[in-house]
């Protein structure tokens, strides 16, 4: 059996060409362009505006625990740094891991010219430093100068 290109020819052309020109999901074709980056966008902005809402709610919660250290109350009470974390952590809101990710870092200086960013360990954890006497400080808040 051989097949009659002849005959089938003209068949195939003219189911082409209404192929061709049949516009039936053309739309969807598009949407199906344009919607990839349109929502690779959205998702973009949305990530950024809860990465800004976390920095923002992190930024509330240490200026409210932290005011307890800058205004003395921390000193007079002996306020400890699990207690300054638990402090920090109940305004996080569960937005944030604080257990994992959370870092304290508080001294008290002379000067302002003293402060330094502090040098990281390899294990990512901050190097402790001493206090005057060549101890460790073992998480209680220096007292405040009068």
């Amino acid at each position: 059996m051989t097949l009659q290109l002849g005959i089938l020819a003209p068949r195939l052309r003219s189911k082409f060409k209404a192929w061709c020109e049949n516009r039936r999901g053309a739309t969807a074709v598009e949407f199906a362009l344009v919607s990839v980056p349109f929502f690779f966008l959205i998702f973009g902005l949305l990530e950024i505006c809860l990465i800004f809402i976390m920095s923002t709610v992190l930024e509330h919660a240490l200026a409210e625990a932290s005011r307890k250290i800058r205004t003395g109350q921390a000193q007079d009470n002996s306020f400890t740094k699990v207690e300054f974390r638990n402090e920090v952590c109940s305004k996080f809101y569960n937005l944030l891991n604080c257990d994992d990710r959370l870092y304290i870092d508080v001294r008290s200086l002379d000067k302002f010219s003293l402060a330094s960013s502090g040098k990281a360990t390899a294990a990512g954890t901050p190097a402790r430093s001493s206090n005057s006497s060549g101890t460790t400080e073992q998480g209680l808040f220096p007292p405040r100068k009068a």
